[in-house]
């Protein structure tokens, strides 16, 4: 039985179960398994998680003593498995338990890496020895002759020629870690594995760690790099850059291959925040390598293809990353090539060219070009709907992605009813999938819920759209307990959306402690990647000053509306037709809170701004914005009355317009 912490069909080892079959189909491959699909194992209780390692510390030969191994609570390992059985191997070693995943595999590494030493002869020859474990980890293990060569390799690189022989070394080291044929295995599990080679390669010299990874490189290279993929997703919210900084050494080396590029780049995850700007610089440099050859050779079609996917890989990270003008630009630069390459060869590209379409649909909206964007995902519907009406199995997926995305652009520009049947649409699809496919399609699941619960409440829906959303939270909440780099940003998402349908019901605290989670979440996220998620942040301080002034706490609901207002500010700067309008709904809303204090001529001035704001975007799409509109003049007609005080000359003209459009 293989006990691991994640297993996806689209990464990991799953995958490569599956791809590397050889000639064997992979539906062939699943046949042989029963289930076809992993199984997940449930999160533990407190009860079940103490028995776990309470038998791990009996296996280890110490003793228990009564009430000596309480269950650790507010860990963040606390519920998985894995993580239980290495907390009793360092209960019986008296080490004490460490909050994080990363610091217990960290500790447990640092555990290992001193009894691997305690197979040498001497201190300096402890030192050799755990590197070389930790270079076979980085290897995925190495064979006798392997070994033997490495060692007298390594032994030279790090200035230690006399610490022994090739085959004692190789000896030790098949001693401490044994492996098939007298070889050494890499440290299992394989965070532990990670956690050594960031502790012990290269002793406490960087210089000699990133020297040592490029030989682990030469030697094993496509072994070497998901060693360091997998190393650098699961550290890097600890704080480990190295396995990233190994990384770029390699890629920027000028004689790597662009097939080694490319394999390089198909190991990363998907939606891996710690990883996105790494894979935006391979990204870069992969397209930049395929320009290099198109200029030798325009006529190419596979070259052209080669270009469209890097484009359209580096779209989405960068796209990821929160820069924007790039992101667009290198989709517009997608859509052109499939464009071009579906009108010669349709039944091969068209499918491409709806992904892309797909894509540029949501850079599109980045910048507030809302028409644009609905034009482009409707073009991806009608090309799905076609393709999957003829192969389901293949592409009812995409449809259902990009019904997603067409619910998103309908509802910005106030076509609710339509907006709700392609959410709906997009549900069903989904949710029929996750029940052959859980791994794969739940996440996705989650996010059609999260904007078919929008589009309930935008209709009055509000029991409708609570029962939605609290079907994303629990997915959501689930996902990010085993993958926080992938899904903490949906789950952020799901909880600010919930925080809103709950102080519709008029469940009040329950929505305040939603919306502080998502605050908790979304703030650490833009400290991380400001240009990515500092929108979010906004939003979130936005509904949190709403729900603070409902509970009577006036002062920290003015803190929580200045912080969003200023936040919308730079936005609106760089991207105004994009943030204008949310930077007019959090000047409203301070305006309100501003009346709740007795402010009331602060209040007014940033009554008639709110209406100011939004006048272009009204005016360019008034079925979108008029309810909004409505609602901010009113407030500023309020106020002004409220202090008896006339309209200012230049405003007059602009509410005159604005009403003469809202009674149309």
């Amino acid at each position: 039985m293989l006990l691991e912490r994640v297993a996806e069909e689209v990464a990991g080892w799953w995958k490569t179960l599956l791809v590397g079959s050889g000639h064997w189909e992979d539906a062939d491959v699943k046949n042989l398994f029963d289930p076809p699909w992993p199984v997940p194992l449930e999160m533990l209780s407190p009860e079940k998680g103490e028995e776990i390692m309470t038998r791990m510390v009996q296996l280890s030969g110490a003793e228990k003593k009564e009430n000596e191994l309480p269950f650790p609570e507010a860990v963040e390992w606390q519920r998985e498995p894995l993580f239980a059985m290495m907390a009793g191997y360092l209960l019986a070693e008296k080490i004490p338990l460490p909050k994080t995943r990363a610091a217990m595999a960290i500790t447990l590494a640092g555990w290992e890496s001193g009894r691997i030493a305690k197979f040498a002869e001497n201190p300096k020859q402890g030192r050799l020895l755990k590197h070389l474990a930790a270079f076979a980890t980085l290897c995925g293990g190495l064979d006798q002759a392997q070994l033997r060569s490495v060692a007298l390799t390594e032994k030279e690189a790090l200035g230690l020629p006399s610490v022994g022989d090739p085959g004692t070394l190789a000896d030790l080291l098949h001693q401490a870690l044994p492996g098939p044929h007298n070889g050494v295995d890499a440290l299992r599990p394989d965070i532990m594995g990670e956690a050594l080679i960031l502790v012990a390669l290269g002793g406490d010299n960087p210089v000699d760690a990133a020297a040592a990874v490029q030989r682990a490189y030469t030697l094993a290279d496509k072994k070497c790099i998901s060693s360091l993929i997998r190393c650098g997703q699961d550290f890097i919210h600890a704080g480990y850059q190295k396995p990233f900084d190994w990384l770029g050494g390699l890629i920027e080396d000028p004689n790597i291959s662009l097939d080694m590029l490319w394999s390089i780049e198909r190991e990363l995850p998907p939606n891996s925040l710690g990883l996105d700007t790494f894979a935006a610089k391979i990204q870069k440099i992969i397209l930049g390598r395929v320009k290099s050859l198109i200029t030798d050779d325009k006529t190419n079609e596979s070259l052209l293809v080669m270009q469209a996917r890097a484009a359209n890989n580096l779209s989405n990270s960068l796209g990821n990353l929160g820069q924007r003008e790039s992101a667009l630009e290198a989709v517009e630069e997608v859509v052109r090539i499939d464009r071009e390459l579906s009108e010669h060869h349709p039944d091969a590209f068209l499918p491409d060219l709806a992904s892309s379409l797909n894509n540029l649909s949501g850079r599109l909206s980045d910048f507030g070009r809302r028409k644009d964007a609905l034009a482009a995902i409707e073009e991806a519907v009608r090309i799905r709907r076609e393709l999957s009406e003829s192969h389901p199995d293949t592409f009812l997926p995409d449809l259902a992605s990009s019904l997603n995305n067409l619910s998103v652009s309908l509802s910005a520009l106030g076509r609710r009813e339509d907006a709700l049947e392609a959410a709906k649409e997009s549900v069903r699809i989904r949710r029929e999938l996750s029940e052959y496919h859980p791994d794969t399609f739940l996440p996705v699941l989650a996010s059609s819920l999260n904007n078919l619960s929008n589009s309930l409440s935008d209709l009055g829906r509000h029991e409708d759209a609570l029962e939605a959303i609290e079907e994303s939270v629990r997915i959501c909440h689930e996902l990010s307990e085993h993958r926080p780099d992938a899904f903490l940003p949906y789950l952020a998402k799901s909880l600010n959306n919930l925080s809103d349908r709950l102080h519709a019901l008029g469940r009040r605290e329950r929505a305040l402690d939603a919306i502080e989670e998502a605050i908790q979440i979304r703030r650490a996220l833009s400290v991380r990647l400001p240009d990515a998620f500092l929108p979010d942040l906004a939003m979130s301080l936005n509904n949190l000053s709403i729900f603070l002034s409902t509970l009577g706490r006036h002062e920290a609901a003015l803190e929580a509306i200045e912080e969003a207002v200023q936040f919308y500010r730079e936005l609106s700067a760089r991207f105004p037709d994009a943030f204008l309008p949310y930077l007019a709904q959090s000047l409203n809303n301070l305006s309100l809170t501003l009346i709740d204090l007795g402010r009331r001529e602060d209040a007014l001035e940033t009554a008639e701004e709110a209406v100011i704001t939004l006048v272009p975007n009204f005016l360019d799409l008034p079925e979108a914005f008029g309810e909004k509109m409505g609602m901010y003049v009113g407030n500023y007609e309020k106020v002004l009355k409220e202090l008896d005080a006339n309209h200012k000359e230049y405003i007059m003209p602009i509410l005159i317009m604005v009403k003469r459009l809202l009674l149309n």
